[in-house]
């Protein structure tokens, strides 16, 4: 008896590759997508639990943040006729800060030079793509991420930045890299700011009770196009709805639509 031997030819196979290439190159980049977004909620959520636990303690140690002797400094550039002694002193109240947040948590390497970030300056970015300054390194934590820095807004804490009450005494914000020196270094796609209160407690900007530049609504568009603080105001949202949709579309509100599915 014959046997017959059934195969499949060279084009019923070409095709198939076809196939599973076309179906691959529209699925695999939404998963990448999808596993970034998860990656980014989880670390967020880490580093919001870590930054409360370890600024409550400090507070424990301390007491209230509003007895620290904090100072306005931050940043700022000063008139060229400045003492030397009077901008040393500044920057040694913005270090003293850093090295309050800094004494409860796993450092590997800490920087206190403002102007250089310890020779690690990269440039710093608003969510809808303008450029504006560099993001310094000041304190890397043993998993990989960064503190970028930490302002100084109310040095007794009395700023409002919401109608809840946890917002009603803050004293300033931290900005945080969850991954690191890795790119795109920018606001509201791997660097989130919180908001610090003179109680320590740490809350994501943006909340669904902020106002003005701390609120989704205002600061957490893909095409805002005007302000710096583009970006500042998204760390809220992705940390309780678990979702970076604000990346896709225009219309998502805490009192809306909270994802660009829903209708």
């Amino acid at each position: 008896m014959e046997k017959r031997l059934s195969a499949f030819t060279l084009a019923e196979v070409l095709i198939t590759l076809a196939i599973i290439g076309i179906v691959a190159a529209i699925t695999i980049p939404s998963l990448i997508q999808k596993h970034q977004v998860r990656a980014t909620v989880t670390q967020l959520k880490k580093m919001h639990s870590v930054l409360n636990n370890a600024l409550r303690l400090s507070v424990v140690q301390h007491g209230e943040i509003n007895t620290w002797g904090l100072s306005l400094a931050g940043d700022k550039e000063y008139p060229e006729d400045t003492p030397q002694e009077e901008i040393d002193a500044q920057r040694e109240k913005q270090a003293f800060m850093m090295h309050r947040i800094s004494e409860n948590l796993k450092v590997i390497d800490q920087c206190e030079d403002v102007e250089t970030g310890c020779g690690l300056l990269q440039k710093r970015y608003t969510l809808d793509g303008q450029e504006y300054g560099n993001w310094a390194t000041r304190i890397v934590l043993a998993d990989g991420s960064m503190i970028r820095g930490a302002t100084v807004i109310s040095a007794d804490c009395t700023q409002v930045y919401g109608e809840s009450k946890i917002l009603q005494n803050v004293c300033g914000q931290i900005f945080v890299d969850i991954n690191g020196i890795k790119e795109p270094n920018t606001q509201g796609k791997d660097v989130f700011l919180f908001v610090y209160s003179k109680d320590g407690s740490v809350t994501p900007m943006g909340t669904r009770d902020a106002k003005g530049y701390n609120g989704f609504n205002e600061y957490c568009k893909r095409n805002n196009g005007h302000h710096i603080t583009n970006g500042y105001s998204c760390t809220a949202w992705v940390i309780e709805n678990e979702n970076m949709d604000y990346l896709h579309c225009d219309d998502l509100s805490w009192d809306g639509k909270h994802k660009c599915s829903d209708n």
